[in-house]
Protein backbone atom coordinates (compact mmCIF):
# COMPACT_ATOMS: atom_id res chain seq x y z
CA UNK A 1 0.00 0.00 0.00
CA UNK A 2 3.06 2.23 -0.29
CA UNK A 3 2.32 3.24 -3.49
CA UNK A 4 -0.78 5.24 -3.19
CA UNK A 5 0.22 8.43 -1.77
CA UNK A 6 3.28 9.12 -4.37
CA UNK A 7 0.55 7.77 -7.02
CA UNK A 8 -2.29 10.22 -5.46
CA UNK A 9 0.19 12.90 -5.21
CA UNK A 10 1.68 12.42 -9.34
CA UNK A 11 -2.23 12.99 -10.31
CA UNK A 12 -2.94 15.72 -8.00
CA UNK A 13 0.27 17.25 -9.39
CA UNK A 14 -0.57 16.60 -12.78
CA UNK A 15 -4.18 18.60 -12.10
CA UNK A 16 -2.40 21.69 -10.97
CA UNK A 17 0.29 21.45 -13.70
CA UNK A 18 -2.98 21.55 -16.12
CA UNK A 19 -3.54 24.92 -15.13
CA UNK A 20 -7.31 26.64 -15.03
CA UNK A 21 -8.88 27.73 -18.96
CA UNK A 22 -9.77 30.62 -19.31
CA UNK A 23 -11.51 30.92 -22.93
CA UNK A 24 -14.22 33.30 -24.31
CA UNK A 25 -15.38 35.47 -27.23
CA UNK A 26 -15.21 38.80 -28.15
CA UNK A 27 -17.85 40.62 -30.00
CA UNK A 28 -19.24 44.07 -31.42
CA UNK A 29 -22.35 45.13 -29.15
CA UNK A 30 -23.99 47.02 -32.27
CA UNK A 31 -23.09 44.12 -34.75
CA UNK A 32 -22.84 40.96 -32.83
CA UNK A 33 -19.59 40.66 -35.14
CA UNK A 34 -16.85 39.01 -33.77
CA UNK A 35 -13.78 41.22 -32.94
CA UNK A 36 -10.56 39.70 -34.02
CA UNK A 37 -6.74 40.79 -33.08
CA UNK A 38 -7.96 42.32 -29.69
CA UNK A 39 -5.54 42.58 -26.96
CA UNK A 40 -6.94 40.17 -23.81
CA UNK A 41 -5.39 40.78 -20.30
CA UNK A 42 -6.07 39.45 -17.42
CA UNK A 43 -6.44 42.13 -14.66
CA UNK A 44 -3.93 41.92 -11.95
CA UNK A 45 -1.47 39.59 -13.76
CA UNK A 46 0.71 39.37 -16.23
CA UNK A 47 -1.36 37.16 -18.64
CA UNK A 48 -2.11 38.51 -22.09
CA UNK A 49 -3.90 36.78 -25.29
CA UNK A 50 -4.70 37.83 -28.64
CA UNK A 51 -8.11 36.77 -30.36
CA UNK A 52 -8.46 35.29 -33.41
CA UNK A 53 -9.95 35.77 -36.56
CA UNK A 54 -13.60 34.05 -34.94
CA UNK A 55 -13.18 36.84 -31.98
CA UNK A 56 -12.06 33.28 -29.49
CA UNK A 57 -9.20 33.86 -27.15
CA UNK A 58 -7.94 31.06 -24.39
CA UNK A 59 -6.13 32.17 -21.46
CA UNK A 60 -4.60 29.71 -18.46
CA UNK A 61 -3.61 30.65 -15.25
CA UNK A 62 -2.56 28.22 -12.51
CA UNK A 63 -3.96 29.88 -9.74
CA UNK A 64 -8.41 30.07 -9.25
CA UNK A 65 -9.94 32.80 -7.98
CA UNK A 66 -11.62 36.06 -9.25
CA UNK A 67 -10.78 37.31 -12.24
CA UNK A 68 -11.85 40.06 -14.81
CA UNK A 69 -10.57 40.33 -18.30
CA UNK A 70 -9.67 43.75 -20.12
CA UNK A 71 -9.68 43.93 -23.79
CA UNK A 72 -8.27 46.59 -26.16
CA UNK A 73 -8.55 47.05 -29.56
CA UNK A 74 -8.57 50.04 -31.85
CA UNK A 75 -11.66 51.62 -32.72
CA UNK A 76 -13.71 50.44 -29.73
CA UNK A 77 -13.76 51.50 -25.84
CA UNK A 78 -11.70 49.66 -23.37
CA UNK A 79 -14.00 46.47 -22.69
CA UNK A 80 -14.25 44.45 -19.74
CA UNK A 81 -15.41 41.24 -18.35
CA UNK A 82 -17.71 40.87 -15.36
CA UNK A 83 -15.76 39.62 -12.36
CA UNK A 84 -16.07 35.62 -12.51
CA UNK A 85 -14.79 33.16 -10.47
CA UNK A 86 -12.49 30.44 -12.49
CA UNK A 87 -11.44 27.37 -10.70
CA UNK A 88 -10.23 23.81 -11.44
CA UNK A 89 -14.02 22.49 -11.76
CA UNK A 90 -15.66 25.68 -12.83
CA UNK A 91 -14.46 27.65 -15.95
CA UNK A 92 -17.39 29.75 -17.33
CA UNK A 93 -17.35 30.58 -20.88
CA UNK A 94 -16.62 34.56 -21.06
CA UNK A 95 -18.15 36.90 -23.43
CA UNK A 96 -17.15 40.45 -23.96
CA UNK A 97 -19.28 43.04 -25.54
CA UNK A 98 -16.83 46.07 -27.25
CA UNK A 99 -18.86 49.53 -27.81
CA UNK A 100 -17.31 51.00 -31.05
CA UNK A 101 -15.05 54.52 -29.98
CA UNK A 102 -16.45 57.84 -31.41
CA UNK A 103 -13.57 59.96 -32.49
CA UNK A 104 -13.09 62.78 -30.08
CA UNK A 105 -12.99 66.05 -31.41
CA UNK A 106 -9.32 67.76 -32.17
CA UNK A 107 -7.03 68.46 -28.89
CA UNK A 108 -9.27 66.43 -26.62
CA UNK A 109 -7.31 64.20 -23.73
CA UNK A 110 -10.03 61.74 -23.40
CA UNK A 111 -8.85 58.70 -20.75
CA UNK A 112 -10.72 55.36 -22.51
CA UNK A 113 -10.48 53.34 -19.50
CA UNK A 114 -12.65 55.74 -17.31
CA UNK A 115 -15.20 56.55 -19.81
CA UNK A 116 -16.05 52.49 -20.43
CA UNK A 117 -17.02 52.44 -16.31
CA UNK A 118 -19.33 55.25 -17.05
CA UNK A 119 -22.93 54.13 -17.40
CA UNK A 120 -24.19 57.01 -20.06
CA UNK A 121 -27.96 55.90 -19.25
CA UNK A 122 -27.87 55.64 -15.23
CA UNK A 123 -24.16 57.25 -14.30
CA UNK A 124 -25.31 58.18 -10.37
CA UNK A 125 -27.70 55.67 -9.55
CA UNK A 126 -26.53 52.06 -10.78
CA UNK A 127 -24.17 49.85 -9.36
CA UNK A 128 -22.57 46.48 -10.57
CA UNK A 129 -22.16 43.35 -8.17
CA UNK A 130 -19.81 40.59 -9.17
CA UNK A 131 -19.65 37.53 -8.50
CA UNK A 132 -17.27 38.50 -5.77
CA UNK A 133 -19.06 40.93 -3.65
CA UNK A 134 -21.91 37.97 -3.55
CA UNK A 135 -19.68 35.11 -2.71
CA UNK A 136 -17.82 37.87 0.44
CA UNK A 137 -20.66 39.87 1.17
CA UNK A 138 -20.37 39.18 5.37
CA UNK A 139 -24.00 37.68 6.25
CA UNK A 140 -25.11 37.48 2.92
CA UNK A 141 -24.99 34.01 2.81
CA UNK A 142 -24.95 33.74 -0.73
CA UNK A 143 -28.87 35.45 -1.03
CA UNK A 144 -28.88 38.36 -3.46
CA UNK A 145 -31.32 40.07 -1.56
CA UNK A 146 -29.77 40.44 1.95
CA UNK A 147 -27.07 41.48 -0.17
CA UNK A 148 -28.51 44.17 -2.14
CA UNK A 149 -29.84 45.43 1.96
CA UNK A 150 -26.24 46.42 2.53
CA UNK A 151 -25.94 48.69 -0.13
CA UNK A 152 -26.06 52.45 0.03
CA UNK A 153 -29.64 53.90 -0.02
CA UNK A 154 -31.12 50.92 0.89
CA UNK A 155 -33.06 50.12 4.41
CA UNK A 156 -33.41 46.47 5.17
CA UNK A 157 -36.50 45.68 7.80
CA UNK A 158 -35.55 43.87 11.28
CA UNK A 159 -36.28 40.72 11.52
CA UNK A 160 -35.92 37.41 9.25
CA UNK A 161 -37.31 38.69 5.89
CA UNK A 162 -35.79 39.62 2.89
CA UNK A 163 -38.00 43.19 2.61
CA UNK A 164 -35.71 45.96 0.56
CA UNK A 165 -36.53 49.41 1.40
CA UNK A 166 -35.67 51.89 -0.99
CA UNK A 167 -35.38 55.44 0.07
CA UNK A 168 -39.06 55.03 1.66
CA UNK A 169 -40.28 53.46 -1.14
CA UNK A 170 -42.54 50.33 0.03
CA UNK A 171 -40.82 47.17 -0.69
CA UNK A 172 -43.53 45.89 -3.68
CA UNK A 173 -42.02 49.18 -5.60
CA UNK A 174 -38.90 47.31 -6.54
CA UNK A 175 -38.89 45.21 -10.36
CA UNK A 176 -36.44 42.44 -10.73
CA UNK A 177 -35.36 40.84 -14.00
CA UNK A 178 -33.39 37.87 -15.15
CA UNK A 179 -31.63 38.30 -18.35
CA UNK A 180 -34.35 40.50 -19.81
CA UNK A 181 -37.37 38.43 -18.35
CA UNK A 182 -39.75 40.05 -15.36
CA UNK A 183 -39.28 37.91 -12.13
CA UNK A 184 -41.80 38.55 -10.04
CA UNK A 185 -41.45 36.56 -7.57
CA UNK A 186 -37.27 36.06 -5.94
CA UNK A 187 -38.60 34.79 -2.68
CA UNK A 188 -39.50 31.94 -1.17
CA UNK A 189 -43.03 32.57 0.97
CA UNK A 190 -43.53 35.83 -0.72
CA UNK A 191 -45.87 38.11 0.12
CA UNK A 192 -48.81 38.39 -1.88
CA UNK A 193 -48.58 41.96 -4.03
CA UNK A 194 -45.23 42.46 -2.30
CA UNK A 195 -41.58 41.25 -2.97
CA UNK A 196 -40.25 40.07 0.39
CA UNK A 197 -39.86 36.60 1.82
CA UNK A 198 -37.34 35.03 4.20
CA UNK A 199 -35.42 33.00 1.21
CA UNK A 200 -34.07 33.68 -2.33
CA UNK A 201 -34.91 31.77 -4.75
CA UNK A 202 -32.50 32.60 -7.04
CA UNK A 203 -29.60 30.48 -7.38
CA UNK A 204 -26.67 32.52 -6.70
CA UNK A 205 -23.81 30.06 -8.98
CA UNK A 206 -25.46 31.04 -12.04
CA UNK A 207 -25.30 34.79 -11.87
CA UNK A 208 -22.53 36.28 -13.63
CA UNK A 209 -23.65 40.04 -12.66
CA UNK A 210 -26.51 42.09 -10.98
CA UNK A 211 -27.11 45.87 -11.99
CA UNK A 212 -28.75 47.52 -9.34
CA UNK A 213 -30.91 50.49 -10.21
CA UNK A 214 -32.19 53.25 -7.57
CA UNK A 215 -32.58 55.77 -9.95
CA UNK A 216 -33.01 56.39 -14.00
CA UNK A 217 -34.16 52.99 -14.58
CA UNK A 218 -33.39 51.52 -17.76
CA UNK A 219 -36.63 52.49 -20.20
CA UNK A 220 -36.87 48.90 -21.21
CA UNK A 221 -36.85 47.42 -17.84
CA UNK A 222 -39.78 49.56 -16.13
CA UNK A 223 -42.90 49.55 -14.16
CA UNK A 224 -40.41 50.01 -10.99
CA UNK A 225 -40.85 53.15 -8.71
CA UNK A 226 -37.89 52.61 -6.17
CA UNK A 227 -35.34 50.29 -7.65
CA UNK A 228 -34.84 47.87 -10.68
CA UNK A 229 -32.56 44.55 -10.12
CA UNK A 230 -31.21 43.27 -13.62
CA UNK A 231 -29.93 39.58 -12.91
CA UNK A 232 -27.74 38.30 -15.94
CA UNK A 233 -26.96 34.56 -15.96
CA UNK A 234 -23.72 33.00 -17.02
CA UNK A 235 -23.71 30.03 -19.99
CA UNK A 236 -23.45 27.09 -19.02
CA UNK A 237 -20.18 25.19 -19.63
CA UNK A 238 -19.39 24.30 -23.51
CA UNK A 239 -16.24 21.87 -23.16
CA UNK A 240 -17.90 19.17 -20.82
CA UNK A 241 -21.12 17.94 -18.67
CA UNK A 242 -20.26 19.02 -14.76
CA UNK A 243 -22.50 17.78 -11.86
CA UNK A 244 -22.60 19.40 -8.13
CA UNK A 245 -24.33 18.08 -5.57
CA UNK A 246 -24.58 20.86 -2.24
CA UNK A 247 -25.67 20.04 1.34
CA UNK A 248 -26.58 22.85 3.25
CA UNK A 249 -27.77 24.36 6.95
CA UNK A 250 -31.32 24.11 5.43
CA UNK A 251 -31.43 22.14 2.15
CA UNK A 252 -30.18 20.08 -0.17
CA UNK A 253 -29.07 20.72 -3.87
CA UNK A 254 -27.78 19.84 -7.38
CA UNK A 255 -26.55 21.78 -10.24
CA UNK A 256 -25.86 20.82 -13.83
CA UNK A 257 -24.59 22.67 -16.17
CA UNK A 258 -22.91 21.45 -19.75
CA UNK A 259 -23.08 21.25 -23.87
CA UNK A 260 -26.17 19.95 -24.95
CA UNK A 261 -24.64 19.82 -28.75
CA UNK A 262 -21.96 21.95 -30.67
CA UNK A 263 -24.30 24.71 -30.79
CA UNK A 264 -26.51 24.41 -27.66
CA UNK A 265 -25.22 24.32 -23.60
CA UNK A 266 -27.84 24.14 -20.59
CA UNK A 267 -27.34 25.19 -16.90
CA UNK A 268 -30.05 23.73 -14.52
CA UNK A 269 -30.42 23.46 -10.77
CA UNK A 270 -32.88 21.76 -8.37
CA UNK A 271 -32.93 22.45 -4.18
CA UNK A 272 -35.20 20.87 -1.72
CA UNK A 273 -35.41 22.35 1.78
CA UNK A 274 -35.15 19.74 5.13
CA UNK A 275 -36.69 22.47 7.41
CA UNK A 276 -39.88 20.53 7.54
CA UNK A 277 -38.07 17.58 9.79
CA UNK A 278 -35.89 19.69 11.14
CA UNK A 279 -38.42 22.07 12.96
CA UNK A 280 -40.13 18.81 13.98
CA UNK A 281 -37.01 18.06 16.16
CA UNK A 282 -37.06 21.31 17.50
CA UNK A 283 -40.38 20.51 18.70
CA UNK A 284 -41.68 23.69 16.70
CA UNK A 285 -45.26 24.33 16.35
CA UNK A 286 -44.99 24.97 12.35
CA UNK A 287 -43.48 22.85 9.42
CA UNK A 288 -42.05 24.98 6.73
CA UNK A 289 -40.40 23.45 3.36
CA UNK A 290 -39.51 24.53 0.07
CA UNK A 291 -38.40 23.50 -3.14
CA UNK A 292 -37.26 25.20 -5.85
CA UNK A 293 -35.93 25.15 -9.35
CA UNK A 294 -33.80 26.87 -12.39
CA UNK A 295 -32.77 26.74 -15.32
CA UNK A 296 -31.10 28.13 -19.17
CA UNK A 297 -30.66 26.12 -22.63
CA UNK A 298 -28.73 28.56 -24.95
CA UNK A 299 -28.76 27.71 -28.60
CA UNK A 300 -26.36 29.60 -30.81
CA UNK A 301 -28.60 29.54 -34.48
CA UNK A 302 -25.63 31.27 -36.06
CA UNK A 303 -23.06 33.92 -35.66
CA UNK A 304 -25.26 36.49 -35.98
CA UNK A 305 -28.72 35.06 -33.65
CA UNK A 306 -29.52 32.97 -30.73
CA UNK A 307 -32.41 31.74 -28.77
CA UNK A 308 -32.23 31.62 -24.76
CA UNK A 309 -34.90 29.74 -22.75
CA UNK A 310 -35.26 30.27 -18.63
CA UNK A 311 -37.11 28.89 -16.27
CA UNK A 312 -37.55 29.91 -12.45
CA UNK A 313 -40.12 28.45 -10.21
CA UNK A 314 -40.83 27.49 -6.66
CA UNK A 315 -42.78 25.67 -4.12
CA UNK A 316 -43.48 26.82 -0.55
CA UNK A 317 -45.99 25.23 1.76
CA UNK A 318 -46.04 25.11 5.50
CA UNK A 319 -48.05 22.58 7.71
CA UNK A 320 -48.87 22.82 11.63
CA UNK A 321 -47.01 20.36 14.02
CA UNK A 322 -50.61 19.22 16.08
CA UNK A 323 -48.16 16.91 18.13
CA UNK A 324 -45.88 19.28 19.21
CA UNK A 325 -47.27 19.15 22.69
CA UNK A 326 -46.51 15.64 23.06
CA UNK A 327 -44.25 14.63 26.19
CA UNK A 328 -44.12 18.87 26.63
CA UNK A 329 -44.44 19.52 30.67
CA UNK A 330 -43.62 23.32 30.76
CA UNK A 331 -46.36 25.44 31.19
CA UNK A 332 -45.30 28.30 29.27
CA UNK A 333 -44.36 26.21 26.00
CA UNK A 334 -47.56 24.53 26.24
CA UNK A 335 -49.47 27.89 26.39
CA UNK A 336 -47.12 29.67 23.52
CA UNK A 337 -47.49 26.35 21.44
CA UNK A 338 -51.35 26.33 21.93
CA UNK A 339 -51.86 29.77 20.72
CA UNK A 340 -49.83 29.31 17.57
CA UNK A 341 -51.19 26.33 16.82
CA UNK A 342 -54.59 28.00 17.27
CA UNK A 343 -53.63 31.04 14.85
CA UNK A 344 -51.59 30.11 11.97
CA UNK A 345 -53.22 28.52 9.15
CA UNK A 346 -52.11 25.91 6.74
CA UNK A 347 -50.48 27.61 3.88
CA UNK A 348 -49.24 26.68 0.21
CA UNK A 349 -47.47 28.62 -2.81
CA UNK A 350 -46.47 27.92 -6.14
CA UNK A 351 -45.29 29.77 -8.46
CA UNK A 352 -42.87 29.95 -11.83
CA UNK A 353 -41.82 32.12 -14.70
CA UNK A 354 -41.09 30.75 -18.09
CA UNK A 355 -38.95 33.21 -20.87
CA UNK A 356 -37.93 33.70 -24.22
CA UNK A 357 -35.33 35.38 -25.55
CA UNK A 358 -34.30 35.64 -29.52
CA UNK A 359 -31.86 37.83 -30.31
CA UNK A 360 -30.48 38.74 -33.72
CA UNK A 361 -27.75 40.70 -35.18
CA UNK A 362 -28.52 42.93 -38.77
CA UNK A 363 -26.31 45.42 -40.29
CA UNK A 364 -25.42 47.43 -37.44
CA UNK A 365 -28.70 47.07 -35.32
CA UNK A 366 -29.51 44.42 -32.83
CA UNK A 367 -33.25 43.32 -32.18
CA UNK A 368 -33.90 41.04 -28.93
CA UNK A 369 -37.53 39.64 -28.63
CA UNK A 370 -38.10 38.37 -25.23
CA UNK A 371 -41.53 36.30 -24.33
CA UNK A 372 -42.56 35.26 -21.16
CA UNK A 373 -45.10 33.84 -18.20
CA UNK A 374 -45.42 34.18 -14.77
CA UNK A 375 -47.61 32.77 -12.61
CA UNK A 376 -48.44 32.74 -8.57
CA UNK A 377 -50.89 30.50 -6.42
CA UNK A 378 -51.85 31.51 -3.29
CA UNK A 379 -53.74 29.22 -0.75
CA UNK A 380 -54.46 29.33 2.88
CA UNK A 381 -56.63 27.04 4.92
CA UNK A 382 -57.98 27.35 9.19
CA UNK A 383 -59.83 25.15 10.54
CA UNK A 384 -61.32 25.55 14.53
CA UNK A 385 -59.29 23.42 16.71
CA UNK A 386 -57.49 22.13 13.75
CA UNK A 387 -60.46 19.55 13.07
CA UNK A 388 -60.67 19.09 9.37
CA UNK A 389 -63.30 16.47 9.79
CA UNK A 390 -65.82 18.64 10.14
CA UNK A 391 -67.07 21.56 7.11
CA UNK A 392 -68.20 23.30 9.51
CA UNK A 393 -65.17 23.85 11.23
CA UNK A 394 -63.30 25.89 8.31
CA UNK A 395 -62.90 28.85 9.50
CA UNK A 396 -60.66 30.87 6.58
CA UNK A 397 -60.37 29.25 3.19
CA UNK A 398 -58.39 31.62 0.82
CA UNK A 399 -57.46 30.91 -2.93
CA UNK A 400 -55.93 33.50 -5.48
CA UNK A 401 -53.79 33.64 -8.79
CA UNK A 402 -52.39 36.05 -10.63
CA UNK A 403 -50.48 35.22 -13.97
CA UNK A 404 -49.15 37.58 -16.65
CA UNK A 405 -48.15 36.83 -20.72
CA UNK A 406 -45.80 39.33 -21.75
CA UNK A 407 -44.39 40.17 -25.18
CA UNK A 408 -41.70 42.62 -25.96
CA UNK A 409 -39.70 43.60 -28.78
CA UNK A 410 -36.38 46.21 -28.75
CA UNK A 411 -34.39 47.24 -31.66
CA UNK A 412 -30.72 49.04 -30.73
CA UNK A 413 -28.46 50.69 -33.08
CA UNK A 414 -26.04 53.65 -33.60
CA UNK A 415 -26.83 56.76 -35.93
CA UNK A 416 -23.78 58.58 -36.15
CA UNK A 417 -22.33 59.24 -32.32
CA UNK A 418 -25.65 58.27 -30.99
CA UNK A 419 -26.71 55.30 -29.31
CA UNK A 420 -30.59 54.54 -29.92
CA UNK A 421 -32.91 52.01 -28.51
CA UNK A 422 -36.41 51.51 -29.35
CA UNK A 423 -39.18 49.35 -28.91
CA UNK A 424 -42.37 48.02 -27.45
CA UNK A 425 -44.28 45.94 -25.31
CA UNK A 426 -47.49 44.33 -24.17
CA UNK A 427 -48.69 42.21 -21.31
CA UNK A 428 -52.02 40.55 -20.71
CA UNK A 429 -52.52 39.65 -16.61
CA UNK A 430 -55.07 37.82 -15.21
CA UNK A 431 -56.17 37.91 -11.50
CA UNK A 432 -58.76 35.93 -9.47
CA UNK A 433 -59.41 35.60 -5.39
CA UNK A 434 -62.05 33.24 -3.31
CA UNK A 435 -61.85 34.31 0.11
CA UNK A 436 -63.84 32.78 2.97
CA UNK A 437 -63.26 34.08 6.62
CA UNK A 438 -65.41 33.81 9.84
CA UNK A 439 -64.46 36.98 12.24
CA UNK A 440 -65.44 36.72 15.81
CA UNK A 441 -66.77 39.93 17.18
CA UNK A 442 -68.64 41.29 20.00
CA UNK A 443 -72.10 40.69 18.19
CA UNK A 444 -71.24 37.65 17.08
CA UNK A 445 -69.62 35.60 14.15
CA UNK A 446 -69.30 37.79 10.59
CA UNK A 447 -68.62 35.87 7.69
CA UNK A 448 -67.04 37.20 5.09
CA UNK A 449 -67.60 35.60 1.42
CA UNK A 450 -65.57 37.42 -1.28
CA UNK A 451 -64.74 36.26 -4.89
CA UNK A 452 -63.44 38.64 -7.87
CA UNK A 453 -62.22 37.90 -11.10
CA UNK A 454 -60.30 41.07 -13.59
CA UNK A 455 -58.33 40.77 -16.85
CA UNK A 456 -56.40 43.60 -17.82
CA UNK A 457 -54.30 43.94 -21.15
CA UNK A 458 -51.46 46.37 -20.88
CA UNK A 459 -48.82 48.16 -23.17
CA UNK A 460 -46.07 50.44 -23.78
CA UNK A 461 -43.67 52.02 -26.09
CA UNK A 462 -40.11 53.39 -25.26
CA UNK A 463 -36.95 54.92 -26.62
CA UNK A 464 -33.46 56.48 -25.60
CA UNK A 465 -30.84 57.85 -27.01
CA UNK A 466 -26.98 58.40 -25.51
CA UNK A 467 -23.80 59.85 -27.27
CA UNK A 468 -20.75 61.41 -26.24
CA UNK A 469 -19.75 64.34 -27.17
CA UNK A 470 -16.71 66.67 -26.32
CA UNK A 471 -14.32 65.60 -24.27
CA UNK A 472 -16.18 62.61 -22.82
CA UNK A 473 -18.78 64.53 -21.70
CA UNK A 474 -21.92 61.49 -21.72
CA UNK A 475 -25.76 62.19 -22.19
CA UNK A 476 -28.05 60.32 -22.03
CA UNK A 477 -32.60 61.04 -22.71
CA UNK A 478 -35.37 58.02 -22.11
CA UNK A 479 -39.05 58.30 -22.56
CA UNK A 480 -41.70 56.01 -21.94
CA UNK A 481 -45.43 55.48 -22.14
CA UNK A 482 -47.57 53.23 -20.33
CA UNK A 483 -51.13 52.36 -20.57
CA UNK A 484 -53.54 49.32 -19.57
CA UNK A 485 -57.81 48.75 -20.23
CA UNK A 486 -58.20 48.96 -16.38
CA UNK A 487 -60.16 52.49 -16.49
CA UNK A 488 -60.05 55.47 -18.83
CA UNK A 489 -57.38 56.90 -16.82
CA UNK A 490 -54.64 55.04 -17.56
CA UNK A 491 -55.81 54.14 -20.55
CA UNK A 492 -54.09 56.86 -22.79
CA UNK A 493 -50.32 56.07 -23.21
CA UNK A 494 -49.88 59.74 -23.73
CA UNK A 495 -51.25 61.31 -20.68
CA UNK A 496 -49.24 58.71 -18.57
CA UNK A 497 -45.08 59.65 -19.62
CA UNK A 498 -41.77 58.49 -17.86
CA UNK A 499 -38.72 59.91 -18.75
CA UNK A 500 -35.52 60.44 -17.82
CA UNK A 501 -32.44 62.83 -18.24
CA UNK A 502 -28.57 62.10 -17.34
CA UNK A 503 -25.28 63.56 -17.51
CA UNK A 504 -21.75 62.68 -16.65
CA UNK A 505 -19.57 65.49 -16.90
CA UNK A 506 -15.59 65.20 -16.47
CA UNK A 507 -14.09 68.07 -13.89
CA UNK A 508 -10.56 66.74 -13.46
CA UNK A 509 -8.76 62.87 -13.98
CA UNK A 510 -10.59 60.40 -13.60
CA UNK A 511 -13.21 62.76 -11.67
CA UNK A 512 -16.78 63.13 -12.84
CA UNK A 513 -20.18 64.99 -11.92
CA UNK A 514 -23.05 62.66 -12.52
CA UNK A 515 -26.85 64.17 -12.04
CA UNK A 516 -29.86 62.31 -13.68
CA UNK A 517 -33.30 63.45 -13.06
CA UNK A 518 -36.79 61.38 -13.95
CA UNK A 519 -40.44 60.36 -13.58
CA UNK A 520 -41.60 56.81 -13.23
CA UNK A 521 -44.82 55.03 -12.98
CA UNK A 522 -46.18 51.75 -11.77
CA UNK A 523 -49.50 49.98 -11.73
CA UNK A 524 -50.88 49.21 -8.05
CA UNK A 525 -51.30 45.63 -6.95
CA UNK A 526 -54.06 42.97 -8.40
CA UNK A 527 -55.23 42.91 -4.31
CA UNK A 528 -56.10 46.40 -4.66
CA UNK A 529 -56.85 46.52 -8.49
CA UNK A 530 -58.96 43.52 -8.13
CA UNK A 531 -61.00 44.70 -4.88
CA UNK A 532 -64.51 44.81 -5.17
CA UNK A 533 -67.90 46.24 -3.11
CA UNK A 534 -70.74 44.36 -1.57
CA UNK A 535 -72.57 44.67 -5.03
CA UNK A 536 -69.75 42.87 -7.29
CA UNK A 537 -68.25 46.16 -8.82
CA UNK A 538 -64.84 46.92 -8.68
CA UNK A 539 -64.30 49.84 -5.28
CA UNK A 540 -61.42 51.39 -6.89
CA UNK A 541 -61.64 51.55 -11.00
CA UNK A 542 -62.92 55.54 -10.66
CA UNK A 543 -59.61 56.35 -8.37
CA UNK A 544 -56.91 54.44 -9.35
CA UNK A 545 -54.19 55.81 -10.91
CA UNK A 546 -50.34 54.87 -11.94
CA UNK A 547 -48.17 55.29 -8.93
CA UNK A 548 -45.49 58.25 -9.66
CA UNK A 549 -42.09 58.74 -8.44
CA UNK A 550 -40.17 61.83 -9.20
CA UNK A 551 -36.36 61.64 -8.81
CA UNK A 552 -33.40 64.17 -8.83
CA UNK A 553 -29.46 62.57 -7.88
CA UNK A 554 -26.50 63.97 -8.25
CA UNK A 555 -23.01 62.90 -7.26
CA UNK A 556 -19.22 62.74 -8.13
CA UNK A 557 -17.51 59.77 -9.03
CA UNK A 558 -13.76 59.14 -9.21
Amino acid sequence: MKWILPVLLFFSAQAWAQGIAIKGSVKDVTTGLPVAKASVKLLRTNITGTTDSAGLFALETTEPGFYILEVTVSGYKVGYSSELLFTYDKSPNVLVELEPEVKAISGANVNRSALQRRNAESPVSAQQLSIREIERNPGGNRDISKIVQSLPGVISIPGFRNDIVIRGGAPAENKFYLDGIEIPVINHFQTQGSTGGPVGVLNVNFIKDVNFYTGAFPVNLANGTSAVVDFRQMDGNAVKPKFRFTLGSSDLGFTADGPLSKRTTFIVSARQSYLQGLFALLKLPFLPNFIDYQGKVKIQINSKSSLEFIGLGAIDYFRLNTKVNDGVTDSVQLKNNRYLLGTIPDFGQQNYTVGMVYTQFRGKSKQQLFVSRNHLRNSTVKYKDNDDSKPENKILDYFSIEAENKLRFEHGFRKGAFSILTGVAGEYAGYSVKTFNKISTPFGVQVVDFESDLNVAKYAIFGRSSRTIGSGILLSAGLRFDGNGYNSTMANAVLNPSFSLSASVPVAKNLFFNANVGQFRQLPSYTILGYRDTNGALANKDRLKYIVSQQAVAGFQF
